[in-house]
């Protein structure tokens, strides 16, 4: 009676386990497998044959000591600019920075930053006689700043652009006689003193205009004369022979009756 023999095994591939897990098979003798960090990796290699049992081919291997790549983490705030590890930022961001630490291994940086600037406010203003900005007050036309530090902490600078435009100022004299009146500006004036009027000049600023009103009296002299009867009086070129009651107007100094 004749035997049937059991067909010779034959190696097909190797699986490999990490950590349990298994990462694949490869029909090669070696196994590339990428760790990022630091830890204990167990790594178990089994030959497959071609019935797919399988049987360790070589003992666990174990691996520590990884490079750690994650690096430090550093928030930062401020105004205008910061320099990290040379290099200048004038913007908020997350940047980052590479190296090699005293192991040899790479470490990747981060700084998450945050970038603060100062206020610049420029405002133009047109006032009469002054303009008060700021607690203090200006008199003349001109550019000012104002310095001070704003809500983020940062220094800031304000400026105003300030024309300031002056009334005038005029003064006037007159003379009425006794009895007389001024019209001052729709006013009338009939005693003597100091008057005042207030008007918008060109640039919407107050003039005011200023009178000196000066009331001359008026003379009255009366005069009696006699004459005969058959005489003459000349009164100021006029011959008078009858008795009666006459006026002359003269023209005093100030030029009132």
């Amino acid at each position: 009676m004749g035997t049937i023999e059991d067909e010779p095994l034959t190696l097909t591939t190797y699986q490999i386990d990490r950590n349990t897990t298994t990462l694949g098979t490869t029909s090669d003798t070696h196994f590339d497998d990428n760790v990022l960090y630091n830890g204990i990796y167990n790594y178990d290699v089994w030959a497959v044959w071609s019935n797919g049992c399988k049987a360790p081919a070589r003992g666990s291997i174990t691996v520590s000591g990884l490079c750690d790549l994650s690096g430090q983490t550093y928030t930062q705030e401020t105004c205008g600019s910061y320099t990290w590890h040379g290099t200048t930022y004038s913007t908020s961001g997350t940047y980052y920075y590479s190296y090699t630490d005293a192991s040899g291994c790479p470490v990747f940086d981060t700084l998450e930053l945050t970038i603060h600037h100062g206020t610049h406010n420029a405002v133009t203003e047109t006032a009469c006689e002054s303009f008060t900005w700021h607690g203090q007050t200006y008199t003349a036309s001109g550019t000012y700043t104002y310095a001070y530090t704003n809500a983020d902490g940062c220094p800031s600078v304000d400026t105003l652009h300030l024309t300031v435009n002056h009334g005038s100022s005029t003064s006037l004299s007159s003379e009425i006689c006794d009895g007389g009146s001024y019209n001052f500006f729709g006013q009338t004036l009939i005693t003597a003193g100091t008057y005042t009027h207030t008007m918008q000049g060109i640039h919407g600023c107050d003039s005011v205009i200023t009178l000196t009103l000066t009331v001359n009296p008026v003379f009255n002299n009366p005069l009696t004369a006699e004459i005969c009867d058959g005489g003459s009086y000349d009164f100021f070129g006029q011959t008078l022979t009858t008795a009666g009651t006459y006026t002359h107007t003269l023209q005093s100094v100030h030029g009132c009756d």
